[in-house]
C-alpha cells in the first residue's frame, strides 16, 4: 500500500511539472529524478538501510547537479517537495510499522491466552475424565455393597469380598479383624484372611509388631499407613499396608488391613470400608437378635423350639450315615420345694449354675436346651447308650457335688436323668414316616426313663431300654 501511494504521488508531481515546463531536459529530469526514489523506498522497506542511503545519496547528487546547471525556482520547489514527501512517507511507514507491531503483539498475547485456555481446558477435561472414571468405579463399589445386604453371616460377607471386591479393587491380601464387643483394646473376636487363594478364618495370634500397629488404630480410631515387617523405604505397593478402622457410633468394632493395593485406589477403599461398617453392624445386630431368639435368657442354653430344629437335623444325619444318637432328659429334684424355701431369685441362680455345669460336662457338638421350668434336654450325636450313660453320670455327680451358695449358706441340689438312644429305643414297631416323629419318640422315651428315675428314688440315671426290658 505504501509503494502505491509513493508511485501515484511521484507521477502526479511529474505530470504537474510537465504541464508547466516545455523543455525536454526538464521533462527528462522530472521523470528520471522521481524514479530514483523507487530503490530508496524498496531497500528501506526491506531493511537494507545502507543500500537505501546509497540510493538516496545518488538521487541527491543527481538533483544538485541539475540545480547547479539550471538554478530555476521550480527545481528548488521540486527538491523541497521531494524531501517533504520522503519524510512524510518515512514517518507514515514507521507509524504503520508501530501499529502493525502493536497489532501483532496483541495477536501473540491473544494466541498465548488461547493456548493457556486450551491447556486449562485439556487439564480440566482430563480431570473430568478421571473423575468420571472414579465416579463410575465408586458406583460399582456401591453396587457391590448393595449385594452385601443379603449377607447375614461374616463368612458369607468375606466370601462376597473375595468374589466381588478383589476383581474390582485388586490387592495382595486383606485382613478382616472383628473386635470383641465393648473392648478397650484390640481383643480379637474373629480374624479372616482374604487373598487370591480364597477366604480363611485364622486364630488371632498377632505378632507384637502387628499388635502395636493395630493398637495405634484402635486407640486413635484413625487410618494408619505402615510398612510390612522387613519392608524398605521408599514404599512400594507390595510393601504398603493400609489399616482402616471400622467405627460404629464412634465405637471401634474391628479393623480392615489392606496390603499390596494400588495407591490410586485408596479413596475407593475408604468408600468400601465405610459401606463395610454398615454391613458388619447389620450382621452383628442379626446375630444378636438370632441369639435372643434361640438362647434362653436365664440359663444361656438353647430354647425348646430351636432345640427341636437342631435335633431333627441330627436325626437326619444319623439316618443318612447310620450313626447312633442319644437324648438326655434332666430334671432338678424337688425344685418346687427349693424355690419355696429359698425364693425364686435363688432358684433362678441355681438354674443358671446347673445349666453351666451341664454345658461343662458336654462336648461342643452336643446340643443342650431348657425344655421346661427346671427340665433340661440334651442331644449327643454319635453316642451309643453306654457312652450316653457315662456322660449322664458325669453330669449327675458334678451337680450333686457342687455347693450352691444362697446368701450366706451353702445348699445342694440333685438331678434325675433319663436316656433314650437312636435307633435302639425308637424302632420296636417299625420305622416312623417322619423325622419329627423320631424326635418326639426319643424325647418321649427319655422322659419316661426320667420319671422312672424319679420313682426309683431320684438323683440317678435311668435308660429307657432298662425300663422297657423290666416292663416286659
Amino acid at each position: 500500500m505504501l509503494k502505491r501511494y509513493l508511485i501515484l504521488s511521484l507521477f502526479m508531481l511529474t505530470a504537474v511539472f510537465c504541464a508547466l515546463q516545455s523543455a525536454r531536459i526538464f521533462l527528462m529530469f522530472y521523470i528520471l529524478f522521481p524514479m530514483l526514489f523507487f530503490p530508496v523506498f524498496y531497500f528501506y522497506d526491506s531493511g537494507e538501510r545502507r543500500l537505501a542511503l546509497g540510493c538516496l545519496a545518488a538521487a541527491a547528487g543527481f538533483y544538485f547537479y541539475f540545480l547547479f546547471h539550471h538554478p530555476y525556482p521550480e527545481m528548488v520547489l521540486l527538491g523541497l517537495g521531494s524531501v517533504a514527501l520522503l519524510a512524510a512517507l518515512v514517518v507514515s511507514r514507521r507509524l504503520c510499522q508501530a501499529e502493525a507491531d502493536r497489532t501483532f503483539k496483541k495477536m501473540e498475547e491473544n494466541c498465548a491466552d488461547l493456548n493457556t485456555m486450551k491447556e486449562k481446558y485439556q487439564v480440566r477435561l482430563d480431570n473430568l475424565n478421571r473423575l468420571e472414571k472414579q465416579v463410575l468405579s465408586l458406583m460399582e463399589i456401591f453396587e457391590i455393597a448393595r449385594d452385601f445386604s443379603g449377607a447375614l453371616k461374616m463368612e458369607v460377607l468375606c466370601r462376597l469380598i473375595y468374589e466381588r471386591v478383589l476383581p474390582e479393587l485388586p490387592f495382595k491380601r486383606m485382613r478382616f479383624i472383628l473386635a470383641a464387643e465393648n473392648a478397650e483394646s484390640i481383643t480379637c473376636e474373629r480374624y479372616f484372611l482374604i487373598q487370591d487363594g480364597g477366604v480363611e478364618e485364622l486364630p488371632a495370634d498377632f505378632s507384637e509388631e502387628e499388635r502395636g500397629h493395630y493398637e495405634q488404630v484402635f486407640r486413635k480410631k484413625l487410618f494408619l499407613k505402615t510398612l510390612l515387617p522387613g519392608g524398605d523405604n521408599p514404599l512400594t505397593p507390595e510393601e504398603e499396608r493400609w489399616i482402616f478402622p471400622l467405627l460404629v457410633e464412634a465405637r471401634m468394632t474391628g479393623l480392615v488391613v489392606v496390603e499390596g493395593a494400588q495407591p490410586d485406589d485408596f479413596v475407593k477403599f475408604e468408600v468400601f470400608v465405610s459401606q463395610l461398617v454398615l454391613q458388619v453392624r447389620k450382621i452383628r445386630l442379626y446375630e444378636t437378635v438370632l441369639q435372643l431368639s434361640i438362647i434362653d435368657g436365664l440359663t444361656g442354653v438353647y430354647v425348646r423350639r430351636y432345640f427341636m430344629e437342631r435335633m431333627t437335623e441330627e436325626i437326619k444325619r444319623s439316618l443318612k450315615f447310620n450313626m447312633p444318637l442319644s437324648v438326655l432328659m434332666l430334671d432338678i429334684d424337688h425344685f418346687k420345694r427349693y424355690n419355696d424355701q429359698f425364693g425364686h431369685l435363688a432358684g433362678d441362680e441355681t438354674l443358671k449354675k446347673v445349666a453351666a455345669l451341664i454345658r461343662g460336662s458336654l462336648r461342643k457338638v452336643d446340643i443342650v436346651a431348657r425344655y421346661g421350668g427346671e427340665e433340661f434336654v440334651a442331644v449327643l450325636p454319635e453316642s451309643v447308650a453306654s457312652t450316653a450313660h457315662e456322660v449322664a453320670e458325669r453330669i449327675r455327680s458334678s451337680i450333686a457335688r457342687h455347693d450352691f451358695k444362697i446368701y450366706d449358706s451353702q445348699t445342694k441340689v440333685t438331678v434325675s436323668i433319663g436316656i433314650a438312644t437312636f435307633p435302639d429305643d425308637v424302632f420296636p414297631g417299625g420305622k416312623p414316616a417322619f423325622y419329627d416323629d423320631l424326635a418326639f419318640d426319643l424325647i418321649r422315651h427319655a422322659d419316661k426313663a426320667l420319671y422312672r428315675a424319679k420313682e426309683e428314688g431320684r438323683n440317678r440315671v435311668f435308660q429307657y431300654r432298662d425300663f422297657s426290658t423290666k416292663s416286659v
